[in-house]
């Protein structure tokens, strides 16, 4: 696992000069939003980083190759979901920093609290976005994993702009349960959905592990 760990690195150490435009173009739209922007702005763009790592595995039939080294498929994919979540945690940790310093500097300051809220959520968005990302990506070439991405895109959409709606049709007051979550202490609700997204986590890990044993590189 240590190989492939070094692997990946090497990868992501290639595209250090669009990682540094990335935190220019974040720290650049701390000033016109806020600074909690760039946590999570770095955070999602690490994720698709690390991700990506697998398009150049497959680059001119690499599995192929890859697969005939003493790397286990197995282990492939349990690599790949700890350099993706530490890649998260890498970018997010990063991202919380920048945005702790902007906010010393900027004249609409944001509470430490606020940041740290930002931060951990977008750590959960990360996490799902890899646990959906990775077995789509495993299975299918980089063409159709796009399609899939731009169906994640558009359900996150759905979800957020025709849920309120669909629940206030079928007879929900989704104004109370809001108010009943505003009531609730912020940390308890992120422990909540970091046991949940977890939980997702690793059943997604072993779908990927299915999916890589079965397939013919």
């Amino acid at each position: 696992m240590k190989g492939l760990f070094v692997k990946d690195l090497l990868i992501i150490r290639t595209q250090l000069k669009t990682i540094l435009m990335i935190c220019l173009c974040g720290v650049a739209m701390s000033f016109a939003f806020d600074s909690s922007i760039v946590a999570g702005y770095l955070g999602i763009i690490g994720t698709m980083l690390a991700i990506g790592t697998i398009g150049y595995d497959e680059f001119d039939n690499g599995f192929s190759f890859l697969f005939t080294l003493p790397a286990v498929r197995r282990t492939y994919v349990r690599e790949k979901y700890l350099f993706c979540l530490l890649t998260a945690v890498i970018s997010v940790c990063a991202g919380f920093a920048i945005s702790l310093v902007l906010s010393l500097v900027t004249p609409n300051p944001v509470s430490l609290s606020d940041l740290l809220l930002t931060g951990l959520s977008m750590l959960m968005v990360g996490m799902l976005f890899i646990a959906f990302m990775i077995p789509v990506r495993v299975k299918y070439n980089a063409e159709k994993s796009r399609t899939f991405m731009y169906i994640l895109y558009a359900a996150i959409l759905v979800t957020v702009f025709g849920g309120g709606k669909i629940l206030s049709l079928i007879g929900v007051d989704f104004s109370q349960s809001v108010a009943k979550l505003d009531s609730m202490n912020p940390y308890v609700i992120l422990v909540i959905i970091a046991a949940i997204v977890i939980a997702v986590v690793l059943i997604s890990e072993r779908i990927a592990e299915r999916i890589i044993t079965k397939k013919e590189f």
